[in-house]
């Protein structure tokens, strides 16, 4: 069962408490388009998390990779049942392993063990973290598509590519653009992959499926492994 939260709408702990105590996984994304991106991604490739109790929520805000890493650690403390983390983020000015990189580094700087990154996928990483007596799997899925001629990279290049993929716009486009945000709107990307072919979407959107088919592994397993 995947469960949308909504932090922002509670204190942060009886958040925690009320709710995120019941669940088996958590999926952190920085907007909340991403998280329903997220949601339409498993459904539209079916990906069944119905057998557990995972949870999507976003982390919205200036300061969002502190804001993030902060909740990581209160999560891997307060939760037993808690057993993966999907974190999604974009690439920024970054390529995707100093992307990673920053963020677990951000993890080990406010006290966090945290493994070197494993990549399962040119821009999906598995980690463990360790807080304390307690070690949890986390998979870092990057957004960005880098052959993209654009500086910043972020979840909309991924709906510039399936648009291109889709044949609605050309390569020749591309050149009046100077970031994929101008090219669409974050509220019509969910649309977007709704209407399109589920091949596309797959190749469009293939770091989020694969960091939700690894967590749906790590879940099924009870193994916390890069394998």
């Amino acid at each position: 069962m995947l469960v949308q939260l909504k932090p922002h709408h509670e204190a942060f702990y009886r958040f925690v408490f009320d709710k995120l105590m019941r669940l088996n996984a958590l999926i952190l994304c920085e907007g909340k388009t991403e998280v329903e991106v997220v949601k339409k991604i498993a459904e539209k490739l079916r990906v069944s998390l119905q057998d557990f109790s995972v949870g999507v929520t976003d982390c919205e805000g200036i300061e969002v990779v502190p804001q993030m890493t902060s909740a990581i650690l209160a999560l891997a403390r307060l939760s037993r049942k808690l057993k993966v983390m999907v974190v999604i983020i974009d690439a920024e000015d970054m390529n995707v392993e100093d992307r990673v990189r920053s963020f677990t580094d951000s993890l080990g700087a406010r006290g966090a063990r945290v493994s070197n990154p494993s990549p399962i996928d040119d821009q999906v990483y598995f980690v463990r973290v360790t807080v304390e007596d307690r070690t949890l799997a986390m998979v870092i899925a990057i957004n960005g598509v880098f052959t993209l001629p654009f500086r910043r990279h972020k979840l909309e290049d991924h709906a510039v590519k399936l648009l291109l993929l889709s044949g609605k716009m050309s390569d020749e486009d591309l050149e009046r653009y100077k970031d994929s945000k101008e090219v669409i709107e974050r509220d019509r990307i969910v649309e977007l992959i709704e209407d399109s072919n589920e091949e596309h979407v797959k190749c469009a959107f293939n770091h989020i499926h694969l960091a939700l088919l690894k967590l749906l592994s790590i879940l099924r397993s009870g193994i916390i492994s890069n394998h």
